[in-house]
C-alpha cells in the first residue's frame, strides 16, 4: 500500500510538504510509472541548514546506466523550475537492496539519514533492517560523516564491493591518473588546472592509507583526519611518513577550491589563474608525487606478513 510519511522536514509545513511530495510524484509517474519509494537524505535530512534538498528516487524494475541518464534527464525536466532546489539521484530497488547490503558508503548514508516520503511497499524496512545490520557490524559514523569500519591493525578486511587494501589501491590509481592529467596541464602552462589535479592526487592519497585503516571519508579536507588516526600506528618511522603526508594534504587543501574558483581576497576576486603560476605548480606536483609514493609504500607495508617474534 502507498504511504505517505508524516515525517517533517525543518522550516517546512507538513501540509505543503504533502502536497509537494504529491505533485512530485505525479511528474514523476509521468516519466517512469513505476515509483517505488522517495527518501529523503543528506543535510535537510539531518535537520541541518540546506540550500537544497537531496531525494533518492527509488523505481522498480531494470535500467543500464545510459536509460538511468536519461530518465534522470526526463525527470529534470518533468519537475521544471520548481524543482531547481532539488537534487535527485535515481535508483532501482534492486539497486538500493544491493548498496544496503554491501554496505557501499553512499548507501550508509542513506542508511542513516534517509527519511522515507514515499513507500509503495518496502523501502522502510529495508532501511530498517540496514541499520540493525550496520550497528551489528560495528560501522560508526565519523564526525565529518565520513564512516569508520572496525579493522584490526595491518589486516585485510571487507568493506563493502571491497576489501580495506582493494579501496587503498582504487584510490592510488585514481590519484596517478591525477598526477598524469597534472603533469600534462602543467606542460601545457595551465598551471592552476594542473595544481587542481595535484591537489586531487594528494587527497587520494591520504585516502589510500585511511581506506587501509577502514575509514572513508568524502571530503577534500582530509588532513586532520590523517592526523588524528596517527596514534593508532606503533611503528614510529610511519608515523613521521604519515604526518609528513598530511602536512602535504594539509598544504594543499585550500586549492581544493581556489584553483577551480574565482575567491576574493584584501577586497579583490582572484581568479585561478592569477592565483597559481608555474612556481605553484610546480611545488604541488612534488607534493603530489611524494604523497602517492608514499601511499604505495605504506599499503605494501600494511599488507606485508608480521614479521615473527
Amino acid at each position: 500500500m502507498d504511504t505517505w510519511s508524516t515525517l517533517s522536514i525543518p522550516n517546512t509545513a507538513a501540509g505543503i510538504l504533502e502536497e509537494w511530495l504529491r505533485c512530485l510524484l505525479e511528474r514523476l509517474r509521468e516519466v517512469y510509472p513505476d515509483v517505488r519509494g522517495i527518501i529523503l537524505f543528506g543535510s535537510a535530512a539531518r535537520g541541518e541548514p540546506h540550500r537544497d534538498v537531496d531525494l533518492l528516487v527509488v523505481v522498480g524494475g531494470e535500467m543500464g546506466s545510459q536509460e538511468r541518464a536519461e530518465v534522470l534527464k526526463a525527470l529534470r525536466r518533468a519537475l521544471g523550475p520548481d524543482g531547481a532546489w532539488v537534487d535527485l539521484v535515481v535508483v532501482t530497488e534492486r539497486g538500493l537492496r544491493w548498496g544496503l547490503d554491501a554496505h557501499y558508503p553512499f548507501y550508509l548514508d542513506i542508511a542513516a539519514d534517509g527519511l522515507v516520503l514515499y513507500d509503495a511497499d518496502g523501502i522502510t524496512a529495508l532501511l530498517e533492517q540496514a541499520r540493525a545490520e550496520i550497528a551489528a557490524r560495528g560501522i560508526q559514523r565519523t564526525e565529518t560523516g565520513g564512516w569508520q569500519f572496525p579493522v584490526p591493525y595491518r589486516r585485510r578486511v571487507e568493506l563493502s564491493p571491497f576489501d580495506n587494501v582493494t579501496w587503498a589501491r582504487r584510490w592510488l590509481e585514481d590519484g596517478e591518473r591525477d598526477l598524469q592529467a597534472a603533469e600534462g596541464l602543467y606542460r601545457m602552462g595551465l598551471y592552476e588546472r594542473s595544481v587542481t589535479h595535484s591537489q586531487q592526487a594528494v587527497e587520494k592519497s591520504v585516502k589510500a592509507v585511511l581506506a587501509c585503516m577502514g575509514r572513508m571519508e568524502r571530503t577534500h579536507y582530509v588532513s586532520a583526519h590523517l592526523e588524528a588516526m596517527l596514534e593508532t600506528i606503533p611503528d614510529p618511522g610511519w608515523r613521521e611518513r604519515l604526518r609528513n603526508l598530511a602536512q602535504a594534504a594539509a598544504d594543499l587543501e585550500p586549492a581544493a577550491v581556489a584553483s577551480r574558483y574565482p575567491v576574493e581576497v584584501d577586497e579583490e576576486v582572484l581568479w585561478p589563474a592569477e592565483r597559481y603560476g608555474w612556481v605553484e605548480a610546480d611545488w604541488a606536483l612534488d607534493l603530489a608525487r611524494k604523497s602517492l609514493e608514499t601511499g604505495r609504500a605504506f599499503i605494501q607495508w600494511w599488507t606485508e606478513e608480521e614479521p615473527s617474534v
